[in-house]
């Protein structure tokens, strides 16, 4: 049935060319578990990217004939094979596939590839791979289904209405406000299914300014998940502490209170309980260990237990992850952990922050967004990168410099000054 099945979806594809269209990126040779159908595609896909028509069966045989890849007494059956193929599509008894039941074949196909790699895990005893693999499963068949299509003029008094609103009341665009009003004023925030990343060289503050992006956030009253691999969760915490109540990071550190200023930090503490109230939920994942599976996990456990949903995510970092789906070479696992953080700020419609490391050569020059490290893929696929640069490493001073921003200018620099010892980074 396998072999009928797939003889029936290439003889579609070399019949119907806009069907060859739609599925070219999405079907795949390793979907196909016959030898000679699995050749015959990646003829076909190369033919038709070159030409941009389907070959003859002319070429086929050709190809057949000159290949040094197919064995000598394997070319004879190949070129019998190609021949009952042709003449199977020109035959009215062919069953002739639909675009929807080809996407249905490649998810099918999909799905089991996905899960046969599961129950590999599983033979090896590694129980939380295996969970992440068939999850990962599931999500391809959810997320590869869903789409919107719109009709753009029938809709443009919906968007005016919708944007006239958005400037009568802004809190409704939904944007999260970045620490300083200089950057929002260029990049307006990060809206809802965006990733941003904050990329530097290591220990001039990717951290503090991601949970200074979760302080401002609390503050106009948005529910935050931090995710924190890089850190400890003392750490993180201790970080908000100082950050939110105004005392020296130090001073907490060591606890260096007299009894009058502990009181006065209980009643700042009261005060922050009254303005905030519980809206950060901060997160240890083990690095290398968690996915967005795991994440997923914590969001719906949150939502369960306490009908908390975050309206941002922090993750510090998503170079600590591993992809739902592993891949070839850690620099393509590096690209598909940048996908799934996509997929997951799509899925729930809130924005991530997360940052990332730049390359060590930028030392002590303005990085550009393709100074992102493992994967310029990171660059490709964010929405917004802001590289942290410090070119005298004894200066608090700082240059925020807009590497990207899809939606808007970039290139733009932001003079920051430095104030670690308070957990503050204050625009010049």
């Amino acid at each position: 049935m396998d072999i009928k099945l797939e003889r029936d979806v290439l003889s579609t594809l070399l019949t119907d060319e806009a069907a060859l269209k739609e599925v070219i990126v999405l079907l795949k040779p390793e979907h196909i578990k016959s030898p000679h159908l699995r050749w015959t595609l990646k003829e076909l896909y190369k033919y038709y990217k070159k030409y941009n028509e389907i070959p003859p069966r002319a070429f086929f045989t050709r190809q057949i004939k000159k290949s040094k890849k197919i064995d000598e007494e394997e070319k004879d059956r190949f070129l019998s094979l190609t021949k009952k193929l042709h003449a199977k599509k020109k035959s009215k008894g062919f069953k002739q596939y639909t675009l929807d039941e080809l996407k249905e074949f490649i998810h099918t196909r999909e799905l089991a590839k996905v899960i046969e790699k599961g129950l590999g895990h599983l033979e090896k005893g590694d129980v939380e791979q295996t969970i992440s693999t068939l999850v990962a499963a599931n999500k391809i068949k959810s997320y590869q289904n869903e789409y919107i299509i719109c009709d753009w003029l029938k809709t443009f008094e919906e968007r005016q209405e919708e944007r006239k609103e958005r400037k009568i009341n802004p809190e409704l665009a939904n944007f999260v406000k970045l620490p300083w009003h200089s950057i929002n004023k260029v990049v307006g925030g990060i809206q809802a299914g965006e990733t941003a990343a904050f990329a530097s060289l290591t220990s001039v503050g990717k951290s503090i300014v991601l949970m200074l992006c979760g302080k401002r956030a609390i503050l106009d009253k948005k529910n935050v998940i931090h995710f924190t691999g890089e850190n400890s969760l003392w750490q993180t915490n201790q970080r908000y502490d100082s950050a939110v109540f105004g005392v020296a990071y130090d001073k907490l550190k060591f606890y260096r209170f007299k009894k009058k200023e502990l009181k006065q930090l209980r009643e700042i503490a009261k005060q922050a309980n009254e303005i905030i109230g519980s809206r950060l939920r901060t997160v240890k994942f083990i690095p290398r260990r968690a996915s967005i599976v795991t994440f997923e996990r914590v969001i719906e456990e949150l939502w369960v237990t306490e009908k908390f949903k975050p309206d941002l995510i922090i993750i510090d970092s998503a170079d600590h992850m591993i992809p739902a789906m592993k891949q070839e070479q850690y620099r393509l696992d590096q690209s598909e952990v940048y996908w799934d953080v996509k997929t997951l700020a799509a899925a729930h419609e809130i924005p991530i922050i997360t940052s990332t490391q730049v390359s060590k050569q930028w030392k002590g020059k303005k990085a550009a967004a393709e100074a992102l490290a493992e994967a310029y893929d990171k660059a490709r696929i964010l929405d917004v990168v802001l590289t942290i640069n410090q070119l005298d490493d004894t200066s608090p001073d700082l240059i925020m410099l807009l590497a990207k921003n899809r939606d808007g200018r970039r290139n733009i620099e932001f003079p920051m000054i430095a104030e670690y010892s308070m957990m503050s980074i204050l625009e010049r």
